[in-house]
């Protein structure tokens, strides 16, 4: 297959990451891939092997393909020639701000994927499709994430950090508001993805608290990394966490504190999420070569129907 992404930028956001894995091993199984964005630059945190070109140049091609996951992109899909082209939702922005352009406004008919059941669910609620959506899910790759028992714990509590208000960092900021808690927020660190399993494994707790995320990422990377998580319902995560590895908690200050004090203070418990968490992140469902060929089988089943199957 000959597959064009369409990408609003290639910065550090999840949603990005998703994308260059994914290209990276799309070109392993031996399909062509090039990502177009309106500067196009490569992307500096996360080595890719696709080219990236100016989103300018993507109408002048033919694709098999043609995926976007920014809904305000989806004019400079329909001027490109392709067979198929899809909208991969990867943020049901409409329950966090008001989108540019919302799902429902988007009159063309477009194959729809998503990163989540959260996320296909929030999707229903504004397209009709004749198709189960499929939810092509997240992964870790364990080159950057991976257990090691030996890293001493540095600081009590990791967390994501953002301006971004729905991310829940001013809640968190609230609830750790005391001076016997050591924390540290990724934001603004620029960790090499390479060293971001000593990061996470020098924690004793990772901490989050967003309202809303279409699959959130950081929560399973700290399960691939042993540390134990403590999270708010954001809908996305719902598709890995549980009960068993992660204690979710309401999203307000007095809960997010309880329940950061209650993985703190009891070993037993921080032994049962580590185990499990591990558990969780090693599924082959997390895996990314798995999620990868999962894609690529949807692709060309709607190559070769006309249809999801």
């Amino acid at each position: 297959m000959r597959i064009a992404w369409c990408e609003p930028h290639l910065q550090l956001v999840g949603g990005i990451r998703r994308i260059i894995e994914i290209t990276n091993r799309l070109i392993d199984f031996g399909h062509e891939n090039i990502i177009y964005t309106p500067v196009g630059k490569p992307c500096r945190w996360l080595d890719g092997k696709a080219p990236v070109l100016k989103l300018e140049k993507l109408p002048k091609q033919k694709f098999d393909v043609v995926i976007f996951n920014l809904a305000e992109q989806y004019k400079h899909v329909l001027n490109c020639e392709a067979k198929v082209k899809v909208f991969w939702v990867l943020a049901p922005e409409a329950l966090y701000k008001q989108p540019d352009i919302p799902i429902i406004a988007l009159q063309q008919n477009f194959f729809f994927l998503a990163n989540s059941t959260f996320t296909a669910n929030y999707i229903k609620q504004y397209r009709r499709v004749k198709y189960e959506i499929p939810v092509i899910g997240g992964a870790v790759n364990s080159d950057h994430f991976h257990y090691d028992a030996t890293i001493p714990k540095r600081h009590h509590i990791l967390y994501y950090g953002s301006k971004r208000p729905w991310k829940g960092s001013s809640l968190i900021k609230q609830a750790l508001d005391t001076p016997k808690l050591k924390t540290i927020c990724m934001e603004g660190l620029n960790t090499p993805q390479k060293d971001m399993w000593r990061l996470y494994a020098g924690a004793t707790l990772f901490l989050a608290a967003s309202q809303v995320e279409g699959f959130s990422f950081p929560e399973l990377e700290a399960m691939a990394c042993g540390t134990p998580v403590v999270c708010t319902d954001s809908g996305g995560n719902r598709d890995y966490a549980t009960s068993k590895n992660a204690v979710t908690v309401s999203r307000n200050v007095q809960a997010v504190r309880q329940g950061v004090h209650l993985v703190l203070n009891d070993k037993d418990l921080r032994r049962q999420l580590r185990r499990e968490g591990l558990k969780t992140a090693r599924d082959a469902k997390y895996n990314w070569d798995n999620v990868t060929k999962k894609l690529e089988g949807i692709l060309e089943g709607i190559l070769k129907n006309g249809t999801v199957v």
